[in-house]
């Protein structure tokens, strides 16, 4: 099958199951992973731009953090989601999305792959332990 279709959840559960984090699967997926052809079209917008040099500068440090220099509605046209599904699922359940959207999300920013991949699984371990805490404080 193709890794893109796989969700993060999926994807950290198979990992588990070889004794692998997340990280180390998305090392593995980083190599074998096809980078997302992309048209000069879809990326005329110059907000893509700004997305990569303020990753180079050290301003984004999670996956959702891409969304303060372009909108999730751009991006959302451009990869056919649902704008306001995709904008909660990155961020509070980024686990629930499957990797080819993200990855193109990545791709359209100028972002490698395994830059893109290191920004959703620091995304994905933040809420996990945002979920850990709410869940600990609820009981």
């Amino acid at each position: 099958g193709n890794l893109g279709e796989f969700t993060i959840q999926e994807l950290a559960l198979i990992g588990n199951f070889c004794s692998l984090t997340l990280s180390e699967m998305f090392t593995l997926i980083g190599k074998e992973y096809p980078v997302p052809g992309i048209t000069a079209g879809d990326r005329e917008d110059y907000r893509y731009e700004i997305v990569r040099s303020n990753y180079d500068e050290g301003n984004i440090r999670l996956f959702g953090d891409i969304f303060n220099y372009i909108p999730v509605s751009k991006v959302a046209v451009t990869i056919h989601k649902n704008r306001s599904r995709l904008a909660k699922s990155i961020k509070t359940q980024i686990k629930n999305l499957t990797l080819a959207p993200l990855v193109t999300i990545g791709t359209l920013c100028h972002l490698t792959v395994n830059e893109t991949l290191q920004l959703i699984e620091t995304q994905y371990q933040q809420q996990k332990l945002t979920q850990k805490r709410t869940l600990k404080n609820s009981s």
